[in-house]
């Protein structure tokens, strides 16, 4: 099979989105610009390189999916719930003390009251 070269529109047909998200994203698609004088120079895929690219983040996507089936968490979640504890230490976050009712905010200045207590 002969490695074909696509457009951006044959890639946006083929993946059922916008031109212009296969133009935001052609770097991640395998995708590279082919020489050109002018300013935008025109980005083409190589078919298999594509397809390369497609088949690792579904691979990617299908093991993450199977470690959720496994009762394991989001790679990423055991960070977010460590910086969350830093945070909630019990220490004075952004010039505000548990419980107080009033932040400095930016600057300075005193800002609007925690009326939903979202500080403490």
């Amino acid at each position: 099979m002969e490695d074909r070269l696509l457009t951006v529109k044959e890639v946006a047909k083929l993946l059922k989105v916008s031109e212009n998200w296969v133009y935001t994203h052609w770097q991640e698609l395998g995708g590279f610009k082919l020489p050109s004088k002018g300013e935008k120079a025109p980005v083409r895929f190589f078919e298999k390189t594509l397809i390369g690219v497609l088949k690792n983040a579904l691979q990617k996507n299908q093991e993450w999916e199977n470690s959720l089936d496994s009762g394991h968490s989001c790679p990423w979640e055991e960070d977010y719930k460590g910086m969350q504890n830093k945070e909630r230490g019990g220490q004075v976050r952004s010039g505000v003390e548990a419980g107080s009712s009033e932040t400095t905010g930016r600057g300075n200045k005193k800002s609007r009251k925690d009326k939903y207590n979202l500080l403490a």
